[in-house]
């Protein structure tokens, strides 16, 4: 007996529809969770920094627990083993790092230490590609608001120094830019290849690009402004020799750039760096120096794994009174984990930017920037000790990990189980 194929009419579609959910959603949700929280997060330390809730964001911490463990459960996870492995490998040194930890476990010293974890939850939180598109909304909407809020600040108090923020100028700069570079990353791809309806993603791409830009120049922060333009600068270039078509990309953003300066206020940056205390790096070169020293100065077991957690704080607290931060978070890591710490910290960094020319655009360049961005804020502050650097980096693993990549298979539906 044979049986007839039936089509798919009008009035089974929503029958289908309601059966192909359920596979989607939970993907869906908790991509929509961890964008939730990217907003939330750059917002309530910025806009609204005046503002305290007490455990705000515990609930979010959860719910990206339960996600996963509910994920685990069901169709399971899809893992980049090798970076899955640097991570892995990284926490465990953090945690020998806390053998012989002879201060009280402060609240600073628990956070940093959520900060670390939270880049593994959040990777995961991305489980498929349209996880990448959502996170990348959620990321250029606080971008947007952040900006837009930095540039009336600034303009009702009569561009006054540093935009005349309540906010670390600073901090604010690093909140911009991954919504800079993701949307740098939109506009080389609208720029570069022949999409529907170009020249109208082009005007809208261009124009918030254009807004965190001039926000950027506002806030005259001399070293995340820097690791800003070297990861614009490597996401210009990245793709440059099988994708060369790159003209009116660069075009473009040199247009912004040079239109941002010559806005009010827009040469606060250039009037930082002409300041005197450029020529001692801000003050932070004779830290950088007692560090290192106090490095290499120690035990063979002190060399590979570190003084302990926290230590770089007693040692520059020690030559520099009330100061704390080490203004380098290589030296940081070193003095306090080792060279194997530094290790598998730069090997998670390292893995991303090497999948990253293998990735179609926008993602490839989009990859690029940000792991360039990170490294790049390295060099000045102790950029992760901070949650937002962990969620940046989770974010460009998810990227390696889902984005589609030149000559690979398509994507199938599910996930596979860890």
């Amino acid at each position: 007996m044979t049986t007839r194929a039936v089509p798919v009419t009008q009035r089974h579609a929503p029958r289908l529809a309601r059966d192909l959910r359920p596979e989607r959603r939970p993907d869906r949700v908790s991509a929509m969770l961890l964008a939730g929280y990217w907003i939330a997060f750059v917002l309530y330390e910025t806009v609204f920094a005046h503002v305290t809730l007490a455990g705000f964001f515990y609930p979010f911490y959860l719910a990206f627990l339960a996600s996963i463990l509910l994920t685990l459960l069901g169709p399971g996870l899809h893992l980049w083993r090798p970076a899955v492995h640097a991570y892995v490998a990284f926490l465990l040194v953090t945690a020998v790092s806390f053998v012989g930890f002879l201060d009280p476990l402060g609240f600073d010293t628990i956070q940093r230490v959520v900060a670390y974890l939270l880049g593994l939850l959040a990777t995961l939180q991305i489980r498929s590609r349209e996880g990448l598109h959502v996170v990348t909304t959620g990321i250029l909407t606080s971008t947007t608001i952040l900006a837009a809020w930095i540039v009336l600040t600034a303009i009702q108090d009569g561009f006054t120094y540093r935009a005349g923020i309540a906010t670390d100028p600073n901090v604010a700069t690093f909140y911009l830019a991954p919504g800079v570079l993701a949307a740098a990353a939109l506009l080389k791809h609208a720029a570069t290849s022949a999409m529907p309806q170009r020249w109208l993603r082009l005007t809208g791409i261009t124009l918030a690009t254009a807004l965190p830009l001039y926000a950027t120049l506002l806030l005259a922060s001399r070293g995340m402004t820097l690791a800003l333009a070297l990861a614009l600068g490597t996401l210009a270039l990245h793709g440059v020799r099988t994708r060369p078509r790159q003209l009116l990309f660069l075009v473009l953003l040199a247009s912004l750039t040079a239109g941002a300066f010559l806005l009010p206020g827009g040469q606060a940056l250039a009037e930082r760096f002409t300041s005197e205390r450029i020529e001692t790096g801000g003050q932070r070169t004779p830290i950088w120096r007692a560090t290192w020293t106090a490095y290499t100065q120690g035990t063979p077991d002190q060399l590979l794994l570190g003084h302990g957690f926290d230590a770089s704080k007693r040692l520059v607290q020690n030559a520099f009174g009330s100061l704390t931060s080490t203004h380098n978070a290589y030296l940081q890591l070193l003095y306090e984990l080792g060279a194997l710490g530094l290790v598998t910290f730069l090997a998670l960094h390292a893995l991303p930017l090497l999948r990253a020319p293998t990735l179609l655009e926008p993602w490839g360049s989009m990859t690029t920037g940000l792991i360039t961005l990170l490294l790049g804020a390295n060099a000045s502050v102790n950029a992760p000790d901070g949650f937002l650097y962990w969620t940046i980096l989770a974010f460009a693993l998810a990227i390696a990990t889902w984005a589609p990549r030149e000559g690979a298979p398509p994507q199938q539906g599910r996930t596979h189980r860890a």
